[in-house]
């Protein structure tokens, strides 16, 4: 049986410690685990257990305030013969007071940044049989996390949205400042030197819709869809330039959200890859479509980074 897990207050910090098993399908062949997995361990507690400290519907009742999910990381370490199920999970969930770059310019805005580790023991060879328990050695990190909420009053007009005010429920953390750049899109869209185009010519972007199976109980596409379409996109491009499936370990992935996407709305997925020696990187965006037309702006700008192995 899983342990419950210890929540408590440090240094102005709210910190989870727990366990959890992941799924068999969280984790891919080698037993690494996978981009799209990371969700779970690395936010859904933010919405469980730790709302008896964070309170955030009880802000939304008094306040007005909401955290709005803006930006997400994901880290993987991939190891040759992978990972076990069992995680030992950490969040770390502190209030911060960051510099965001707007149409007026650049002003003071608070968030709420979680970060998550999780560690699980290294296989050390593969197992007696298929899919089953392999052997096993000491823990260490088997990825990370982070995610950024901006907290905003939704219902207010334009322009009055920001909070720069702790709301009361929140009061308990210590308010920090944001270190570093703030994630943008700009940032993320940079190619770094020595990576080339995989299709010189361009990939043709692709289209679909958001449907039931992608929605949850806020009432918006959830988080992990874009990984999902993503992940497969950047596959098909990997697959089209010939490279071995079977060899590409995901490392890293940055996703920045603009606006929420909703059931019935059609979407264009743009993707370029990019490589340099064994190293790959797509960027990717979602893009609303409406009677035909192709929105510029991106709802959703990722970028995946992976490994040939």
């Amino acid at each position: 049986m899983t342990q419950p897990a210890e929540i408590s207050l440090e240094d102005g910090v709210l910190v989870r410690r727990g366990f959890q098993r992941v799924d068999v399908g969280d984790i891919d062949q080698n037993r690494n685990l996978k981009i799209r997995m990371f969700i779970g361990p690395g936010l859904r507690p933010v919405f469980e257990d730790m709302q008896a400290r964070l309170q955030f519907r009880q802000m939304g009742i008094d306040e007005g305030v909401a955290p709005g999910q803006y930006y997400q990381e994901f880290e993987a370490y991939p190891r040759v013969y992978g990972y076990d199920e069992e995680l030992r999970t950490e969040l770390r969930v502190s209030l911060q007071s960051a510099l965001v770059a707007a149409r007026e310019g650049a002003a003071e805005r608070l968030v709420v940044e979680t970060r998550g580790e999780l560690q699980s023991r290294v296989v050390t060879g593969p197992a007696r049989a298929v899919g089953f328990e392999p052997p096993l050695g000491e823990f260490a990190v088997a990825g990370r996390s982070r995610v950024i909420h901006m907290l905003t009053r939704p219902k207010a007009p334009p322009g009055e949205r920001a909070v720069t005010e702790v709301p009361r429920q929140l009061e308990f953390l210590t308010l920090q400042a944001f270190e570093g750049d703030f994630p943008t899109i700009e940032i993320l869209a940079r190619v770094p030197d020595g990576y080339r185009p995989v299709s010189p010519e361009g990939a043709a972007p692709v289209r679909g819709v958001w449907t039931m199976a992608n929605s949850d109980v806020f009432q918006h596409v959830h988080a992990r869809e874009y990984l999902y379409a993503m992940e497969n996109r950047m596959g098909a491009l990997a697959a089209d330039a010939d490279l071995p499936l079977d060899q590409i370990s995901a490392t890293r992935a940055r996703v920045i959200f603009r606006r929420p996407s909703l059931v019935g709305e059609r979407y264009e997925l743009r993707c370029a890859l990019f490589r340099q020696d064994d190293k790959l990187m797509a960027l990717g965006s979602y893009h609303s479509v409406v009677a035909g037309n192709a929105d510029d702006r991106p709802a959703c700008f990722l970028r995946f980074e992976a490994e040939l192995r």
